[in-house]
């Protein structure tokens, strides 16, 4: 089973940040979130693979884990995306203009 997850989102994210840091051309946060959000799409495609592998009899307990424990954790790290970007929005709304 490949090896992803949370790891394979830092790596999509971090280099981008660095070389945006760099000032070296970058794709841009909404380039950036869209390959995120694909990420964490497949995470869940191939958790929900496993597990139905794992139903049939075909699939190893190990590798079902594994793969739910990733979906898991992409998830969460979308949704901690989503709740910091909403609390961004909030404290701008807020701003005396």
């Amino acid at each position: 089973m490949e090896t992803s997850g949370i790891g394979s989102i830092a790596s999509a994210v971090v280099p981008r940040l660095e070389a945006s840091k760099e000032g070296a051309a970058s794709t841009g946060f909404v380039d950036t979130l869209r390959e995120v959000l694909s990420k964490t799409n497949e995470e869940q495609l191939t958790a929900e693979s496993e597990t139905r592998s794992l139903v049939s009899g075909e699939g190893d307990i190990v590798d079902t884990m594994i793969a739910i424990g990733r979906a898991e954790v992409s998830m969460k790290f979308v949704v901690s995306l989503r709740n910091r970007a909403l609390d961004a929005y909030q404290e701008i709304m807020r701003l005396q203009v």
